[in-house]
């Protein structure tokens, strides 16, 4: 898996860190999730790298294997436009994130 560093922005930063246990930054401080939950969350900042694949069922997000026939020929780019995290594919697919540098 890409060990590349990804920053995601705003609510996508949010869920994430809510899901994936990732520090969630406001302004370069961390926070806790919860203290976001109904206001506006533009500075919200989760800087990340891959660790995994999860497709949503709808009991909630179960670890997939890279073999997956939904990740032939995708990349972690394929989450992304211009610089912004697009969240689960058409198919219920994301990567998994943690931490960046762990």
């Amino acid at each position: 898996m890409n060990l590349e560093t990804y920053t995601l922005h705003g609510y996508a930063a949010l869920r994430i860190a809510k899901r994936d246990g990732v520090t969630l930054l406001y302004k370069g401080t961390p926070v806790l999730p919860k203290q976001f939950v109904g206001y506006d969350c533009d500075s919200l900042r989760a800087v990340v790298t891959p660790h995994g694949w999860l497709e949503f069922y709808a009991d909630g997000w179960a670890e997939i294997d890279p073999s997956h026939k939904y990740l032939t020929n995708r990349s972690i780019s394929d989450y992304f436009r211009d610089g912004r995290y697009l969240g689960p594919d058409e198919n219920g697919i994301e990567p998994r994130w943690r931490d960046a540098g762990l």
